[in-house]
């Protein structure tokens, strides 16, 4: 059985303070040539996240201080599939895509 493998690219990268997280995986992406990425780790804060839970159509706009626990997921030049972990308000910590 034949298997059709592609090369495996790492990179590192460290983003400002006030930027948005996704836009700028995305811009990497692009500008980049990059047809899709995998986030493994990312480490870090933010100074606010847009979120939508499980099954739930909606988003919502968090504003507080959030230490970055977990990030992964996909990033595809025309859209990404993440999920996150964060830790707000003296160790609460929540989970959404």
């Amino acid at each position: 059985m034949a298997q059709n493998f592609s090369s495996l690219k790492s990179y590192a990268g460290r983003f400002k303070p006030g930027e948005d997280l996704r836009k700028e995986l995305e811009l990497f992406v692009k500008h980049s040539n990059i047809k899709a990425a995998i986030i493994s780790n990312c480490v870090g804060s933010l100074l606010g996240t847009n979120i939508r839970y499980a099954n739930q159509i909606n988003g919502k706009t968090l504003k507080s201080y959030f230490k970055i626990l977990s990030l992964s997921g996909m990033v595809i030049f025309n859209g990404s599939h993440l999920y996150i972990a964060v830790a707000y308000k003296k160790g609460k910590t929540i989970s959404v895509h």
